[in-house]
């Protein structure tokens, strides 16, 4: 096993982390690609 990913630490999300979270999914630079495809469904 590689060590590169020894400081790995998996954890619930926080109140801190909403703003990144938020700019990666709906950003500038976020790959909207994925909306086209996001209803509405009839």
């Amino acid at each position: 096993m590689d060590n590169a990913d020894e400081n790995l630490m998996i954890r619930s999300i926080q109140v801190a982390d909403l703003p990144e979270l938020w700019a990666l999914s709906y950003g500038p630079k976020a790959d909207l690609e994925w909306l086209k495809y996001n209803g509405p469904y009839f």
